[in-house]
This record gives C-alpha cells, structure tokens and sequence, in this order.
C-alpha cells in the first residue's frame, strides 16, 4: 500500500485507515473499550497503537499523535494504585476502612469519584468497571420520590441528561442510569415511571449520521439525542443489524476526517478558528469540520500550541 508521499507501507488501506480511525475516535474522547468495540477489535489492541508500540510506521507517516495510556495518574494515584481503590469499592468493605487503608480523606475520595468527573469516569469505563454502583456508595444525596419524577419529566421535555445533571449536583452517568431504571427501582416502579430504554429506530440512526456529518462529535451528539456515546458509535459503524440496513439502504457515509502531517493555516483562518469558539461558542468539532482539521488540532490552536505566533500577536492567549 502506497501512502501519500508514495513511499510503500507493508499493509493494507484497511489497515492503514484502521489505525487513523483508532487515533480518530481517540481525539474526539471515546474510551479505549468503545473504540475496541466499535471497531470489533480488543481494547488491548488499541492501547498499543495509542501508545505507539504497533504500527509505528503509519503512526510516523501520518504525525499522529501518540499518548501515554500506560501511565495515566487520576488525582494524585498511579494508575495500578487507583484500580485497586475502585476495586475495593465495589466490595463491601465500608467507606472508613478504605479511608484508612489508602490513607486519604473522605472529602478527597468524593471529589475523586464525583459524577462530573470525567477522567475518572473515562478511565474507570475503560477498564470495566461499574461506575454507577461507586457513584451510588459515595453519593450521599439522596433522591427524593419528587425528585426522580421531575428527572423523568425533563427527560420528557427533551432536556439533554447532562443539564438534568447540572440541576441535581450530580453526574449524567448517574442520571443516564435512572433514566434507564438501574438506580433507585423501587422509586421508579411505584411512580408508575417507564425507563428510558435505548433501542433506536431507523429515523434515530438517519440522524445521528446527519448530526455527525455537520460537525458534531459522537459525545455531543449522545448528549442530544440522550443516549451513550459506544451507541453512537456502534450505530455509525454499522454494527447492528438494523443500522447496517439503514446505512445500505439509505447510502449513508460518513464525514471523513482527514489527518495531514502538515497543514498551513492562513493568520486569517487562525483568527478565524479563535472567532468562532469565543464568538460563536461552536465546538470544537464543528471549527475541525469547517476547516478540514481532527479535533485534536483545533484544541493545540486555541491553547496556543500551534500558530503560536499569531496568537499571541494578537494577544488570544
């Protein structure tokens, strides 16, 4: 397979587009394990790729940025030390014995497993665990029966989960597994509520593609439409019956991002790019999208990371 500098890689297009997909997904937030899934590989395999010990050579040829995966600290823990405080929390050992065999504070644990917390809850996806049982332990709200009814009932309006979440001082993960009646069952089962089930139908996949192809990312759009970020995924890749025969019987594609291993943007475009997030407020998706750029590159440009120079000509940063 010939790249495009015409030099030859050992591989396979599908290969080679495989692994900018994996890097691609990375960028827009999806987890290690929904990446494997959506793309019917094991996570395992995806980290290594993330972590640039397979297929160097495509990695290089396309400057795709390689991270750490190996060594990811949440708050103050190593990675090894932080798995073992989840895993002890999904025993039945009580709260103060945890306190005292990890020597940490009570209020610390909370703000380490707080519901808005999304690197915990990301990481804690990616490695299996169910972050709603360690939520509902260190939670110590407790949802009202008038409570759980006015969540089904923004639900209902259309309000996203995560501006439900906002209103309760708690997490969309947490009120994702209400909605789905997986917390608080006894509550639900005697308001008589319905739990919000995510099956999707035709005109629900037609639209997540419409909605993916006009800049938005997979998060954004689960956020919109109230369902899970691996669904997204799964339904744009295909992976179910039901969206594999949408997708053929409609031709649905998807946006193709195109990753360059050098792209010069004009001061105007750059300008531009910081305009429309502090003007406009768009995401950073839809910046990407309009300029042909992954997500990845966006973010470096408004850190002042990439065209540094104009930036801070113009004092953006």
């Amino acid at each position: 397979m010939y790249s495009k500098d015409n030099k030859l890689l050992p591989y396979p297009e599908s290969t080679i587009n495989k692994v900018k997909l994996i890097f691609q997904l990375r960028n827009e937030g999806i987890a290690l394990r929904a990446i494997g899934k959506q793309l019917n590989i094991s996570h395992e395999f995806v980290r290594l790729v993330l972590n640039g010990e397979s297929y160097k050579d495509i990695i290089n040829r396309y400057n795709l940025k390689v991270e750490d995966v190996n060594n990811t600290r949440i708050g103050s823990f190593p990675r090894k030390k932080f798995l073992n405080l989840a895993n002890k929390l999904m025993t039945n050992v009580s709260i103060d014995e945890v306190l005292t065999e990890f020597d940490i504070k009570e209020s610390t644990l909370k703000k380490l497993f707080h519901p808005n917390n999304k690197k915990t809850e990301t990481f804690l996806i990616n490695n299996g665990f169910d972050i709603n049982i360690i939520i509902d332990r260190l939670d110590t709200r407790s949802f009202q029966k008038s409570d759980i009814q006015k969540i089904f009932m923004m639900a209902e309006e259309g309000k996203y989960q995560s501006d439900i979440a906002k209103e309760f001082d708690t997490g969309q993960t947490h009120i994702s597994a209400i909605l789905r009646g997986e917390l608080y069952k006894k509550e639900i089962e005697e308001l008589k509520l319905e739990p919000v089930h995510t099956k999707l139908k035709e005109n629900n996949i037609i639209k997540i593609f419409k909605l993916y192809n006009s800049g938005m990312s997979q998060s954004e759009i689960a956020d919109k439409l109230n369902i899970s970020i691996p669904t997204v995924g799964l339904n744009l890749n295909g992976s179910s019956k039901l969206s594999k025969e949408v997708i053929n019987r409609y031709n649905l594609k998807k946006r193709e991002i195109i990753h360059r291993k050098s792209r010069s943007l004009s001061e105007n475009q750059v300008l531009e790019i910081f305009r429309l997030r502090t003007e406009e407020n768009l995401s950073y998706a839809k910046i990407a999208a309009k300029f042909n750029l992954n997500e990845s590159s966006i973010v470096k440009i408004l850190k002042g990371q990439s065209y540094k120079d104009i930036s801070t000509k113009f004092g953006l940063i």
